[in-house]
């Protein structure tokens, strides 16, 4: 079947259904990836399409990436099947799906040995300023000491970061964050507000969404570096999280999902002013 009937066809079905299905372009063959645009051989010719915003990378064992890390699975004469939509706005077919089946797969960097997580001294950049609705951040604002620190691994590849309190006051305390992600060291600032600016005490937290199970609640104690934390554990779905009010900020110690792992190596607190 041409590709050009698949498209008029999908085309037709658009008034009454939205978006649909324009082609298969299995065992594609990858010529060049821009941004947001990828060139391949599909039968002898050659296509030239952009990404959807919401595209899935998927490897040869089924796993689904994001665009981010998904992008090495997308080196020059790679081999991949792709899944494409019409939209009916644009009149645009856009790639929605690439499936890696052979081919070369690029290392992510990885972080070095000399990792810096202390705040810079002399940082430019812009601060934030976000008032805060969550109980736990609100709580923490009220207590906050200059020098209150986290660091914490996350990832698969458990890529470094710390968050350290560098001002506080009455209704405020002023937070760096400082990580690794792909080995390149990032920081913001961050000054979080309590709601009012009135010292008053936290929010209750939000009550669950009606109609859904409230999420499974234990209790666990995790050692972090020297320390034994008690920890209350919640199981929500295919996500475990351990909190303690022992920790400062959002009292997070540990996460674990299908995707994603978090788990703190040290945290202490400031002294008073």
């Amino acid at each position: 079947m041409s590709r050009a009937f698949v498209i008029a066809a999908a085309a037709a079905l658009l008034f009454l259904a939205g978006p649909a299905l324009a082609e298969d372009y299995a065992g594609s063959k990858i010529v060049d990836v821009g941004r947001g645009l990828i060139v391949f051989e599909h039968d002898g010719q050659k296509e030239n399409l952009y990404y959807s915003p919401t595209m899935k990378i998927i490897d040869a064992k089924g796993m689904e990436h994001d665009t981010i890390t998904g992008v090495r699975f997308l080196a020059k004469d790679n081999i991949v099947d792709i899944k494409t939509m019409y939209d009916k706005k644009q009149k645009k077919e856009f790639v929605v799906e690439i499936k890696f089946v052979s081919g070369k797969v690029a290392e992510l960097p990885k972080v070095g040995a000399n990792v810096n997580l202390k705040p810079d001294p002399n940082f430019k950049g812009l601060v934030g300023e976000f008032p805060t609705g969550d109980a736990q951040w609100q709580a923490y604002i009220q207590s906050a000491k200059v020098g209150d620190f986290t660091e914490f691994k996350r990832g698969n590849d458990a890529e470094p970061g710390r968050y350290e309190t560098i001002d506080c006051g009455k209704n405020f305390a002023t937070v760096a964050k400082v990580e690794y992600t792909f080995g390149k060291r990032t920081e913001i600032r961050t000054k979080f507000i309590l709601p009012a600016g009135n010292g008053k005490a936290p929010m209750p937290p939000a009550k669950g969404t009606p109609g859904k199970k409230p999420a499974a609640k234990d209790s666990e104690e995790l050692t972090i570096g020297d320390k034994k934390v008690a920890c209350e554990k919640k199981v929500d779905g295919k996500t475990q999280t351990w909190t303690s009010p022992d920790v400062p900020f959002d009292g997070v110690v540990k996460v674990e999902s299908k995707n994603y792992k978090f788990i703190l190596t040290d945290f202490g607190r400031g002294k008073e002013p």
